[in-house]
């Protein structure tokens, strides 16, 4: 799982919307997608699902970068 994308903006002037639409993307999809892929790999007895991150969840990329990087820490 390696998704997400970010928004140039400071967290005071992003919009509502905007913030919930990057962490449905970046947060929330790999919640879906591991609930979809559990009754597969329950049924094969065996699985592996690997999430990719960013070094932006350890350290921001800066003040337009906030949002991007609460998602991916």
């Amino acid at each position: 799982n390696n998704v997400g994308f970010g928004i140039a903006s400071t967290a005071l002037d992003l919009p509502l919307t905007s913030f919930s639409e990057l962490m449905a993307a970046n947060l929330e999809a790999g919640l879906h997608l591991s609930q979809l892929a559990h009754p597969l790999m329950k049924a094969n007895g065996k699985g592996s699902i690997v999430f990719n991150s960013s070094i932006a969840g350890s350290s921001t990329l800066g003040l337009k970068s906030s949002a991007y990087s609460m998602s991916k820490g």
